[in-house]
């Protein structure tokens, strides 16, 4: 109830389940010697289905101060929510999760840590999200989506603007699009952007 509490509108479904403890066999000794380190622990597993769209978001809104909505909103996430003011106008509780661009999709693991340390006094919590990070690094000749294509974005969108603004065309420039699949969100490891001293030099 917790984690679906926490992660809500990052997930759609939540399961937990507790692994059974393996068969151990009796020992026949007549001390009491300590069993080996990790026997008899039992793991608790949790599932999470995300959702996409919403998983890696950087706020988690909650109800405007007072009232029993927001003593269960600073119930569940203690000191972590703070009062917030949105451009919307609106002010309310809310928790802001830190993350640089490349490394969002991690969130909900800040999220349950944060929920099982602070309800269940849990300290170590290992996640399969992200597991294949290592695999994923190119030694800085390409980068992954979330990492280099903004910065092709910010590129295209600038080079877009200045185009659309030339003066003495026979036909004005209405509108510019791009046909790489580092726009369309189709490439998995689009080379990494030049800096302005590499392109200054070229």
């Amino acid at each position: 109830a917790v984690l679906s509490a926490g992660l809500s509108r990052r997930c759609g479904l939540v399961r937990s389940w507790v692994a059974p403890l393996a068969e151990q066999p009796l020992r026949r000794t007549t001390t009491s010697a300590p069993a080996p380190a990790g026997e008899g622990v039992r793991l608790h597993h949790v599932g999470v289905l995300l959702e996409p769209s919403l998983a890696a978001g950087l706020v988690d809104r909650g109800p405007a101060p007072g009232g029993e909505a927001a003593a269960a909103w600073v119930g569940l996430w203690g000191d972590k929510s703070e009062t917030r003011r949105f451009r919307d106008g609106a002010i309310v509780h809310a928790v802001v999760w830190s993350a640089e661009e490349v490394s969002r999709h991690l969130i909900p693991v800040q999220v349950v840590r944060h929920l099982l340390r602070r309800h269940l006094g849990v300290e170590r919590v290992a996640s399969s999200l992200g597991c294949v990070e290592r695999a994923l690094r190119c030694g800085g000749a390409c980068g992954t989506w979330t990492s280099a294509a903004p910065k092709y974005i910010a590129a295209y969108e600038k080079l877009a603007a200045a185009i659309r603004q030339l003066s003495g065309l026979p036909l004005a420039v209405v509108s510019i699009q791009p046909v790489g699949a580092v726009f369309s969100h189709c490439e998995e490891f689009p080379p990494s952007a030049a800096g302005d001293d590499e392109v200054a030099a070229a």
